[in-house]
């Protein structure tokens, strides 16, 4: 005698069978919809906001502090060499940021910023060395703040709601 999937399923053998797989389906369905979420990017690092904030007001009093000089007649004072030792501090504390930020996973759009930011300040660098004019010293401001600006909003909206 033939017995039909539905008879099977009600036997003994079949009904514990049948129970078991249907157990085993509904664990792995509630345990992917709620212990497993993927992230495309890093969490948010409250060490790189930070440090990033402090870097953008040291750099922000050191274009403001060149731009007086340059209105009080002291354009002598902005020569590169009088500012190397900023520059030679600001790469140091630039590069531990990209290196630290380059250490988490899935960090690409922050290291990216911080390299724009890292070329934006050789700009800085490599206006010095021609000569700070006060045209110069407004725009290279905006561009650094924007710079700094996108990195903060890029790890704000890391944050979880």
């Amino acid at each position: 005698m033939r017995v039909s999937f539905a008879n099977r399923a009600t036997t003994g053998a079949g009904v514990r069978s049948f129970t078991l797989a249907r157990i085993l389906l509904l664990s792995l369905m509630s345990l992917a919809a709620t212990g497993c979420t993927v992230s495309l990017v890093a969490p948010y690092d409250e060490t790189t906001v930070t440090s990033v904030t402090d870097l953008l007001k040291r750099t922000d009093m050191f274009l403001i502090q060149q731009q007086s000089l340059l209105d009080s007649g002291q354009q002598s004072k902005t020569t590169y060499e009088n500012n190397k030792a900023w520059y030679d501090q600001t790469e140091v504390d630039l590069n531990a940021i990209i290196i630290r930020a380059q250490a988490i996973p899935k960090n690409d759009t922050t290291v990216k910023q911080l390299k724009n930011l890292e070329a934006a300040l050789q700009g800085v660098i490599d206006n010095n060395k021609a000569g700070f004019t006060s045209e110069y010293l407004a725009l290279e401001r905006r561009i650094v703040d924007q710079a700094i600006g996108a990195i903060l909003a890029a790890e704000f909206s890391k944050k979880q709601p």
